[in-house]
């Protein structure tokens, strides 16, 4: 069955979150929270999550079942598991009650806590306990109380504060320590409850009643439960005198001043508990079918159940004086009257045409088109006429403030009709296959026209203009600024000057396709979308639109207001409608829906979010004391928190900050977790605040504050350690630094001292000796010319074989000067091949040994210059002094020492003599010293000379 005309009914079951179907009461905390006890353990509900609350094992030795439940404002919930001890829940932990010990093994049925603070409990057998801290009573059959046909016990408060108990057939009063039976003789009370209005109501075997100051007033008789007393299981009252009685499988009665008694079709069999929370929803626990909530409708569907002839209309037409008009296609037209909506009868020669767009002219004629062209009919709309044009197709008919007509067909002609003539618009360079889908009047009279090409025409003064906007357009508005809105497949275009600014889903839009565009009378944006109805303020549209804001809140009308499975059109105009009595109207393919934006609330109260649970690396952490201790180094925190909100927990908005953190606020979406991983050491503020809209913050955030201690390698004294160390590490590389530096520095200048000595060395080398040679090779050509004629040629091969040694030395000290790797190998071959080159020409035959044997060990400069100078010497005086005929030059070299022997046959000498007399030997073993190496001269007058250079290898 179908819920009431005037409710929606919505359903939780275990595949939501439920841990069971069975339901068996349903209290609200003091911080608003739902709590149901079922079958399956007992669970709290925020309207969004369902979250249970885990017992040990010992608290539930049969199962999950919570056999009684009531909610204390001091003492937050009681509530008896399987074991039959009484349990608290408060602060987030389970304890056990001071009442389990006064209890015993006893078996609760129902829990009470009355104003005065004494806790109620009743048994099977029929016996009631009050008890407080200091009292325990018990009252039983003496004072009128017997187990009867498993009645409950209930208990109400009238306005003098006097407690009334109705249970096990006693009905009366408690004051002054002692049960009272009432004198008021009503027969067979069955349950009591609240009166807002200072009394209490009563259900009796026969009636329901309400007893005010005295005075009995019968509400309803002859009630369903006159033969089933028993399945009366509970009676809730709200402020507005409305009464709902919880009938076990009689179902669900609401009684009010307007419709009596009367029941709930809602598709629950059983109903074992009713209550309405403090947002007005109404609760009920079923008995296998799991948990409802009725809120009432503020909407108001009209289909072919209300009484048109099919469910889908295509156009929505609100006259002047209210009534509204519906375009029912093959049904025709229809009009609304109250709950219904009425088909009229109309005919043109004599049939029933299909229409789907209609207005009304001025002069109270109805205008409608179709597919089969344009139709005009007078009042009392019977019978009409069939106008020549547009003879088909017409998809667009509005009433413009000066009277005229304006139509539009799918054929892509639009134009109107003034005192009966018709005016059809030039077309252009428009694409003729796209038709006007919508239609705007400015506050000037100037008349918006819009295509699914995305043309914007503009009609003023009998001129017309057009431009593109870019998106294909679904429906125009003009508010009463006379400011343009556009609906897009992309989007809201709103018009500023003669620009256009657009809104997005990145601004705060439900969703950017929109298919129709209305706005009520409490300054609200109403859009129908591909994914249902949203609204948003039109002030925050513009504050976004004028850059005052960066975005806005857009309200989802759907779901949490019963109003499901719907699609929108947008083919035909006028597709919704703002009515006189503040309803909005749209156009869908299932039905016209008549919105009461009356009824539709406004910003509430902002809701109250709490914290849950902590988990730190996925294991949970206990929420106590002033601030939360999280273990040192980098880990993943998570936080759960709930936000209790049953009226449109979907548009909720949340938001969170964690100061020290985060920058500024961000939007939390509807997990209720909020994660941080890897935060520095320090201590943070988590805060998160709740709003029903966008300027109904929660005044005071929800507050977690958590420290994360530094790791060891995060601690002062570390950080300290680390600085002087690295101050130690750094003093030492920057005096390694300065050390090298101060190496390349002193190699610098002993390569410069090098340098400058081997220049000098150079010089003199070229002064002593080339100089020397130069000047005796200028002295000998200068006398040539003086010499006699038979001494000429021996005067002039003198001066070629001068020459010729020169230019062996030149070679030799430009072989020294040229950069290059100086090693044995190559000091060997240079000495060959000077050797070779110095006796070439000459009476002397000089053969020399192959240095490939001498390795390419790397040697000094000064050590290749030296023994280059000494072993020049050695052959020189062999071509001057040793009147040799052979000369032998060999190379040897062991891992220790390089050897350059110079052997002649020439004349010898004596080389001790030598040495008193001369120089050369002296010079020759000085330059050797220079270098760490030896000179050996072995000479026999008569014998030839041998001249051994030793060079130690490093």
């Amino acid at each position: 069955m179908p819920p009431s005309r005037d409710y929606y009914m919505r359903t939780w079951t275990t595949e939501d979150g439920l841990p069971h179907n069975s339901l068996t009461t349903i209290v609200q905390d003091t911080r608003g929270f739902l709590w149901m006890a079922s079958l399956g353990g007992l669970v709290r509900f925020d309207g969004v999550t369902f979250k249970s609350l885990q017992l040990s094992a010992q608290e539930r030795p049969r199962g999950y079942n919570i056999r009684a439940l009531a909610a204390d404002p001091e003492a937050g919930l009681l509530f008896e598991p399987t074991s039959g001890r009484i349990l608290s829940f408060r602060d987030g932990k389970v304890g056990r009650h001071p009442l389990a010990d006064v209890l015993g093994s006893r078996q609760v049925k129902e829990l009470y806590h009355a104003p005065d603070g004494a806790w109620w409990a009743s048994f099977p057998d029929g016996r009631l306990l009050r008890w407080t801290p200091e009292t325990t009573q018990w009252f039983g059959p003496d004072e009128g109380l017997h187990a009867r046909n498993n009645q409950r016990a209930t208990f109400a408060v009238d306005a003098a504060g006097t407690l009334w108990v109705c249970a096990s057939g006693f009905f009366g009063t408690y004051h002054d320590g002692a049960l009272h039976p009432s004198s008021l003789g009503l027969a067979e009370p069955q349950s009591i409850t609240n009166d807002p209005g200072g009394g209490i109501w009563i259900c009796t075997q026969e009636a329901l009643l309400r007893l005010r100051e005295g005075e009995i007033s019968t509400l309803a008789r002859d009630v369903p439960w006159r033969q089933a007393s028993a399945e009366l299981r509970r009676i809730d009252v709200n402020a507005r005198g409305e009464a709902w009685i919880a009938a076990g499988r009689l179902g669900l009665f609401r009684w009010s001043e307007q419709t009596g008694l009367q029941q709930m079709r809602i598709p629950f069999p059983v109903i074992n508990y009713v209550m309405e929370d403090r947002e007005g929803s109404i609760w009920i626990a079923s008995d296998g079918n799991g948990l409802g909530q009725l809120r009432e409708k503020t909407f108001q569907r009209f289909d072919t159940s209300s009484g048109l002839q099919e469910d889908v209309c295509n156009a929505v037409f609100c006259a002047s004086d209210g009534a509204l008009w519906l375009a029912n296609q093959g049904g025709g037209i229809a009009r609304i009257q109250g709950d219904a909506a009425v088909p009229l009868d109309l005919k043109v020669a004599g049939k029933t045409p299909a229409l789907s767009t209609l207005c009304l002219d001025h002069q109270g004629n109805l205008w409608a088109g179709g597919r089969s062209g344009l139709y005009r009919f007078a009042p009392p709309y019977e019978q009409g006429e069939r106008l020549p044009r547009p003879a088909q197709d017409v998809n667009l008919l509005y009433t413009a403030r000066n009277g005229d007509v304006w139509f539009a067909s799918f054929a892509g002609a639009f134009g109107y009709f003034r005192r009966g003539e018709m005016h059809v618009l030039p077309s252009g360079d428009r694409d003729t296959s796209q038709s006007i889908r919508s239609i705007a009047e400015g506050a000037e009279g100037e008349i918006w026209l819009g295509t699914y090409h995305g043309d914007l025409f503009r009609y003023r003064d009998g001129q017309l203009k057009a431009q593109n906007v870019g998106f294909p357009i679904h429906s125009l508005h003009t508010d009463a600024e006379g400011r343009l809105w556009i609906a897009t497949v992309d989007g809201l275009l709103v018009r500023q000057g003669e620009q256009f600014v657009r809104l997005t889903e990145t601004q705060g839009l439900a969703d950017n396709l929109i298919s129709q565009l209305s706005e009520d009378p409490h300054g609200n944006l109403w859009f129908a979308s591909r994914s249902g109805l949203y609204y948003a303020r039109k002030a925050a549209l513009l504050d976004v639109a004028e850059g005052r804001q960066e975005t806005f809140v857009s309200h989802r009308y759907g779901k949490d207001q019963g109003l499901t499975g719907l699609s929108f059109l947008n083919n035909y105009f006028p597709a919704t409608q703002t009515g006189a009595d503040s309803r909005l109207w749209f156009v869908s393919s299932d039905g016209v829906i008549a919105i009461d934006t009356n009824a539709v609330p406004a910003e509430q109260a902002p809701p109250h979010v709490y914290f849950d649970a902590v988990r730190i690396d996925g294991e949970p952490k206990t929420v106590g004391g002033p601030e939360l201790r999280l273990p040192p180094g980098p880990h993943r925190i998570e936080i759960d928190f709930a936000v209790p909100c049953f009226t449109d927990p979907r548009n909720l908005l949340i938001r969170h900050r964690l100061e020290g953190a985060d920058p500024d606020w961000n939007d939390t979406d509807n997990a209720r977790t909020i994660s941080y991983s890897g935060l520095a050491p320090g201590t943070y503020r988590l805060l998160i605040t709740a709003a029903n809209g966008p300027n109904s913050w929660t005044p005071t955030p929800a507050t977690l504050v958590f420290r994360v201690p530094p790791a060891w390698w995060q601690t002062a004294w570390f950080r300290i350690g680390a600085a002087l160390l690295a101050g130690l590490l750094l003093v030492l590389i920057v005096r390694k630094w300065s050390q090298h530096h101060l190496r390349q520095r002193l190699q610098r200048l002993e390569r410069d001292q090098a340098l400058e000595q081997e220049r000098a060395r150079i010089a003199r080398d070229l002064h002593d000796d080339l100089g020397g040679r130069l000047t005796a090779l200028q002295l000998l050509a200068a006398r040539l010319p003086r010499a006699a004629p038979k001494d000429l040629p021996e005067g002039l091969q003198l001066l070629a074989e001068r020459a010729h040694r020169l230019n062996s030395d030149v070679h030799g000290i430009v072989w020294l000067m040229t950069p290059r790797e100086s090693s044995l190998q190559n000091l060997a071959e240079f000495l060959r091949r000077y050797a070779s080159e110095l006796f070439k020409n000459t009476q002397i035959h000089c053969e020399t040994d192959d240095p490939e044997g001498v390795p390419a060990h790397p040697i000094s400069p000064d050590a290749q210059h030296h023994v280059f100078f000494v072993a020049k010497e050695a052959l020189t005086n062999v071509l001057k002094h040793a009147e040799a005929s052979q000369v032998q030059v060999d190379f040897a070299c062991d891992q220790r020492c390089f050897r350059c022997t110079i052997r002649d046959n020439g004349h010898g000498f004596d080389p001790a003599r030598t040495a008193l007399d001369g120089n050369g030997l002296r010079n020759m073993q000085t330059r050797l010293r220079e270098i760490k190496g030896e000179l050996h001269v072995a000479s026999t007058p008569g014998e030839g000379t041998t001249v051994t250079i030793s060079l130690p290898i490093p």
